[in-house]
């Protein structure tokens, strides 16, 4: 019984996943010309500094604020199973997907050096995470490619029940070769840190040398 209800439910899957790539390219299309501008022009922060007279709502609306990596990273990993998922079906959406990732690209390039502030630095800890991520996505299109060509009747999907175990395994010695190098520091590594933080944080500084090229304003200015 259990059985029969999961083989219906990856074949409603499979007749209904092919006919739903127009929304997604519409709503990739959307997010391009909305998402990626508004958070270039930060229009929210306009409007609050502009409504709000006052000068503490005025210092919260000029505060860069950070980005948030909660919302911006399962968002690319949605685009990318897209993009993995109707590779086949429907190669159409390829182009958008890459638009997309293009123009997120160039926009939060550009935002995290420049406007965002630097919240924190994660010493890259966060890569095995999507790497992860993106494995799976691999396994879900694939699973998805086997339920729609039994759909249409192919024979040979039972032959890319190899390619899902080949999967796990790349996933698996790629977690045992390079997960370690992200979470493990070595002896060395650990004494250079040492030595950084023993140093002074604040370097000392002549204030008169720095006041000779300082501008000065015309009226200040003797004779």
């Amino acid at each position: 019984m259990g059985m029969n209800l999961c083989c219906r439910t990856l074949k409603a899957i499979g007749r209904s996943v092919p006919l739903q790539a127009k929304f997604f390219m519409n709503s990739i299309m959307v997010d391009i010309w909305a998402g990626c501008t508004v958070d270039i022009l930060n229009l929210v922060k306009l409007l609050q500094f502009r409504l709000n007279t006052k000068v503490k709502y005025g210092d919260e609306a000029v505060d860069p604020a950070h980005l948030l990596f909660s919302a911006s990273e399962p968002q690319v990993q949605y685009y990318l199973l897209l993009g993995l998922v109707y590779a086949v079906m429907t190669p159409l959406i390829l182009p958008f997907v890459i638009f997309i990732f293009l123009c997120s690209y160039l926009v939060y390039r550009h935002q995290v050096i420049n406007f965002y502030d630097k919240q924190y630095e994660s010493g890259a800890v966060f890569w095995p995470t999507v790497h992860r991520h993106i494995i799976y996505n691999v396994f879900i299109s694939e699973v998805l490619l086997m339920v729609i060509l039994s759909v249409r009747g192919e024979k040979l999907t039972p032959l890319l029940i190899p390619l899902l175990c080949l999967t796990f395994g790349f996933l698996n010695y790629s977690n045992n070769k390079f997960q370690s190098a992200f979470f493990v520091y070595s002896i060395e590594a650990a004494m250079v840190k040492d030595v950084i933080q023993q140093q002074p944080t604040q370097l000392p500084l002549d204030l008169n040398e720095l006041l000779q090229d300082a501008y000065m304003h015309p009226c200040f200015k003797g004779g």
